[in-house]
């Protein structure tokens, strides 16, 4: 099976563009949130020594001819080849390393370039044959994606 960098729900596609192995330490000097520029907390280490920083980017792209909705599509969970579940890191402790503004789930104008929304995990270092998954609202409706009904698909992931 050919692995799949990009796909198309509804009129947005999805493109992978990056997951960088950021190992067990995300490190002050690489807080790209200037908001947090002051934090003092400084490296923030994984909960596990099994486990490692994975930072996904994945660009978001308008193929219809009129605007989509603000939070109709998103990235959720890394899976692996076992079928384990990874959920995003959020809140105070992860956002120093995050962009802002977050552009995950921004509403996508017809045929710009597409928008990166990034996301940071934390993955086991056995897990092996990493996808993530992208979804938006059927008929990429915003309504529909916060009301569970959604169109999903599983991306492959290249960490580097």
């Amino acid at each position: 099976v050919l692995p799949i960098y990009e796909q198309t729900l509804g009129n947005i596609k999805f493109i992978f563009e990056s997951a960088l192995d950021k190992g067990n330490v995300l490190k002050a000097s690489d807080i790209v949130n200037s908001q947090y520029s002051s934090y003092s907390q400084g490296n923030l280490s994984v909960s596990n020594p099994g486990a490692k920083f994975i930072k996904v980017t994945i660009g978001a792209k308008n193929m219809g001819t009129v605007n989509t909705e603000q939070n109709a599509w998103t990235i959720e969970n890394i899976v692996d080849s076992q079928g384990r579940n990874f959920v995003l890191l959020e809140g105070y402790t992860i956002a120093p390393w995050l962009p802002n503004p977050d552009l995950c789930g921004a509403l996508l104008k017809p045929a710009f370039d597409p928008t990166p929304c990034v996301k940071i995990y934390e993955v086991s270092k056995e897990s092996t044959g990493l996808k993530i998954r992208v979804q938006t609202g059927k008929d990429n409706s915003a309504n529909n994606l916060s009301s569970g009904k959604i169109d999903s698909f599983l991306i492959d992931l290249i960490v580097r």
